[in-house]
């Protein structure tokens, strides 16, 4: 909950008492936000929220309840027709509405949702951007309505026709002299013709003098100045300089200075008038806008690990994974591994002692075993050899036998 719930929101009275906190998909609050009114929509409902209190400062939801006092349908009321009836008492006892007939149509205050921006000169009605920069605005419709009238040719022509010296142009002249120069030489098709004058004229270019170069130059600095007002990058509005990182670091920029706490100030608004008409238990929460800034995220989250003030498992959790079973202990401050105690260093060394002794103890029985089979191999290699005197005695054995034979058949022959 306190991952999904933070800021304002968090600080409801329903949210901080509830145990856990769901997001609810279906629920006639959501059916009247989707279906406003028979003619129009969600979007346009919002849409149509702000620009109104972009122009003016203030919007207003009128809502219209059925027999129970139950919202079913909201209309849009024009900001310049709604007026605030003040009250002593209740600071505000309702609104007035004037028709385009001029009706006065009055409303109790539950009946009325009024967003407005903060206004330091009016405690009941909003002040716009617009109106803090109404000077800045209206010197910009100037500009435009100038540079409308340079493209026309008609703020500063861009040559001159001359007439030759101590002549006299009638009437019937000059018209037939502009409507043949024109036809022949105005206009994008007929650019970079050859003039040909006759009767002795002449022409000269005209250019912009430095003053008037400024003025066209001043459009630069209103267009900041609106855009300061309203909170726009100057990225989104011109492609001048404008990189990839630039266009980045202005959309993170505007939605976290400018859209985000637009977000607020009507979250703010519904959950302290509408929803506890439809469910005291609900509140509304818009999706958040900002873009995720992840070199900053790391960095960020490095820095708590580092600095014990979250662990693994925390910052897991944030980033929607599972915990891990050594999750739940703090980082050494090098970053290198979870951080231990006496005991589990204690264990950890008779661990690694037990398992040097054993890789010692399988290293010598690896020694002993091959040096077994050494001498079993030369045993074996032994026994398949006969020793080499006892060939030698078996041959002489065989000799003397042989030796013996001859011998015998002589002194038998000898004999007889």
């Amino acid at each position: 909950m306190e991952s999904a719930v933070k800021g304002n929101i968090a600080n409801l009275p329903q949210v901080r008492k509830a145990v856990d906190v769901l997001e609810v998909e279906d629920h006639p609050l959501l059916d009247l936000i989707y279906n406003v009114n028979p003619w129009m929509n969600r979007f346009e409902l919002f849409d149509l929220t702000d620009e109104f209190q972009e122009l003016t400062g203030n919007s207003y939801w009128y809502l219209l309840k059925n027999r129970a006092g139950v919202p079913k349908q909201i209309w849009m009321l024009s900001p310049d027709r709604t007026k605030i009836v003040p009250s002593r008492e209740e600071w505000i006892m309702g609104y007035k509405y004037t028709t385009v007939e001029g009706i006065d149509i009055p409303f109790d205050k539950d009946e009325i949702i009024h967003f407005k921006f903060i206004n330091p000169r009016n405690s009941f009605y909003g002040f716009s951007p617009l109106s803090a920069m109404a000077d800045t605005y209206n010197i910009q419709l100037q500009m435009d309505e100038y540079q409308y009238n340079l493209v026309k040719n008609q703020a500063i022509p861009p040559v001159a026709i001359i007439a030759p010296k101590d002549s006299v142009v009638t009437e019937n002249q000059y018209r037939r002299l502009m409507a043949r120069w024109n036809a022949t030489y105005q206009g994008a098709k007929n650019s970079g013709k050859t003039a040909y004058l006759e009767m002795g004229f002449d022409i000269k270019q005209l250019a912009q003098t430095p003053k008037e170069m400024t003025f066209l130059l001043g459009r630069k600095w209103t267009m900041q100045e609106l855009c300061a007002a309203y909170g726009v990058p100057l990225s989104k509005v011109t492609t001048e300089a404008v990189g990839r990182a630039n266009a980045e670091a202005g959309d993170f920029q505007y939605m976290a200075d400018t859209i985000r706490p637009r977000c607020t100030l009507v979250e703010e608004q519904l959950n302290k008038t509408l929803v506890p008409m439809m469910d005291p238990n609900l509140f509304f929460m818009f999706d958040n806008c900002v873009p995720d800034d992840k070199e900053y995220q790391l960095k960020e989250r490095m820095g708590n690990l580092q600095s014990n003030v979250t662990v693994v498992n925390e910052e897991r959790e944030q980033l929607g994974k599972d915990a891990v079973e050594w999750g739940d202990r703090p980082i050494v401050s090098t970053g290198v591994g979870p951080m231990q105690t006496q005991e589990e260093k204690q264990a950890d060394q008779d661990r690694q002692a037990e398992q040097q002794a054993q890789q010692l103890q399988d290293a010598q029985d690896a020694k002993d075993t091959k040096d077994q089979e050494k001498k079993d191999a030369q045993a074996a290699d032994k026994a398949d050899k006969p020793d080499k005197g006892e060939k030698d005695r078996d041959i002489a054995k065989a000799l003397a036998d042989v030796i013996y034979m001859e011998l015998e058949k002589k002194r038998r022959a000898f004999t007889s």
